[in-house]
C-alpha cells in the first residue's frame, strides 16, 4: 500500500474514532515510561474509554473544522461510555506524575474545549 493511501486511510480511521466517542480527551504523555502507560490505558479500558496515539499532523487532517494547537507526544482518550469517569483516572495520573502540564484539550458534544478547563 502506498505511503499517501495509508496516510488516507489513518486520517479515516481517526474521523471514525472521533465520530462515535461521546468525547475526546488530548492528553500529553510526554516522559512517561511504558509501563505506566500500560497502566494507564489498562484503566481506562475498565472505565470504557480506550487510549490511541496517532501523529498530531494526521489528527488535524481528520478534523479541519477544528483549529488544533497539538504539541509534543498526545494520546487522544475515546470516552465511549462514561465521559468522567476517564477525567477522575487521568486527574489521579496527573498527581503522580505532575511534571509537565498533561492535559491539552478536548472534545465535547462536537466542541473544542481548552484545556485550562479539563485542569479544574
Amino acid at each position: 500500500m502506498p505511503a499517501t493511501s495509508q496516510k488516507q486511510a489513518a486520517v479515516q480511521n481517526i474521523k471514525n474514532d472521533f465520530q462515535q466517542a461521546k468525547a475526546v480527551i488530548f492528553y500529553n504523555f510526554h516522559h512517561a515510561e511504558n509501563r505506566e502507560l500500560f497502566r494507564l490505558k489498562k484503566e481506562l479500558k475498565q472505565a470504557g474509554s480506550h487510549l490511541k496515539v496517532y501523529k498530531n499532523n494526521l489528527v488535524m487532517k481528520a478534523l479541519p473544522n477544528y483549529s488544533l494547537e497539538l504539541k509534543q507526544a498526545n494520546a487522544f482518550i475515546f470516552c465511549q461510555e462514561d465521559e468522567y469517569k476517564p477525567l477522575s483516572i487521568l486527574n489521579q495520573f496527573n498527581k503522580e506524575h505532575s511534571k509537565i502540564k498533561r492535559f491539552q484539550g478536548g472534545i465535547y458534544e462536537q466542541k473544542l474545549i481548552a484545556h485550562t478547563l479539563l485542569e479544574k
